[in-house]
């Protein structure tokens, strides 16, 4: 009996390394497919809290680290904000500052004297104070800090680079011992103490709705109702559009409309019941 040794040609073998090139790819596609739950158990996680002082460097990651313990907060935010905020910085603000207000966080801030002049901050002073936030002002020059619950301090490194250099240099140094904390926040509170409180006329039209809303919701409504389109109403009030729809979408659902038209009419009937109670009650 003769044995025949049968060799895989040429053809056998591309075969098997297309169908290990196969499975590697679908292997590659199953870890895509777990990569936004990934992501978002990352996101969630928080980063050690080992070390007395960090070093942060890009305010992209600035801005993650402050965030991540506002998620935790319980009692307060303390903010020194020695120069004016751009328009993005300001939409994150009124997207991170109602909610911690509606859960009962203190939020006090303070600015110079001169952004009492200063038409975008001055609304959002309005919405906030609306919303129980303090405000106060100072004179002179003063330290930008931020102080959650008293246990953490973002402050500007000294080496940070001057404002008109990218973000992505931006510096910080993110402080945790407790003692050094509690001297800034020490430092803080007597600069409260001796800063002016602000509380500018609430932004508003004619007529207020009657319907219980959130302060920014209802300004949503006034601007909505007096011809502005909500691309306006994102610019004036420093939003993304995105945000404003979400307001509206939950203005609309409050009044028990599907339009934005309904809403327009059951506002315009509200505003007419309370210039006219009498007329309503005939």
């Amino acid at each position: 009996m003769v044995t025949v040794s049968i060799k895989p040609g040429p053809t056998q073998e591309l075969d098997q390394y297309l169908d290990d090139l196969r499975a590697h790819a679908r292997a590659l596609l199953n870890q895509t497919d777990a990569l936004p739950d990934r992501v978002q158990e990352l996101a969630c996680s928080s980063w050690p809290d080992d070390t007395a002082v960090e070093h942060l460097v890009g305010m992209d990651y600035i801005n993650r680290r402050i965030a991540g313990y506002l998620d935790q907060a319980k009692v307060s935010l303390r903010s020194a904000q020695p120069a004016p905020r751009d328009v993005r910085v300001r939409r994150g603000s009124y997207e991170r500052d109602l909610p911690l207000l509606a859960r009962g966080v203190a939020v006090h801030t303070i600015y110079p004297d001169s952004q009492r002049l200063h038409e975008p901050t001055a609304r959002w002073v309005a919405t906030m104070t609306e919303s129980g936030a303090e405000v106060r002002t100072l004179p002179g020059p003063f330290q930008q800090v931020i102080i959650i619950d008293s246990r953490a301090a973002f402050i500007p490194s000294a080496s940070a680079p001057q404002t008109d250099q990218p973000k992505a240099h931006a510096e910080a140094t993110l402080v945790k011992d407790p003692a050094v904390v509690r001297f800034l926040v020490e430092e803080y509170e007597a600069r409260w103490s001796a800063a002016a409180k602000w509380h500018p006329a609430p932004v508003s039209t004619e007529v207020s709705s009657l319907v219980p809303l959130a302060p920014v919701q209802s300004i949503i409504l006034q601007l909505l109702a007096v011809g502005r389109s909500q691309d306006a109403i994102a610019r004036e009030l420093d939003l993304s559009i995105r945000t404003v729809s979400k307001h509206l979408a939950a203005i609309r659902n409050i009044y028990g409309v599907d339009s934005v038209s309904a809403l327009m009419y059951e506002y315009g009937m509200e505003c007419a019941a309370k210039r006219n109670p009498d007329a309503q009650q005939s």
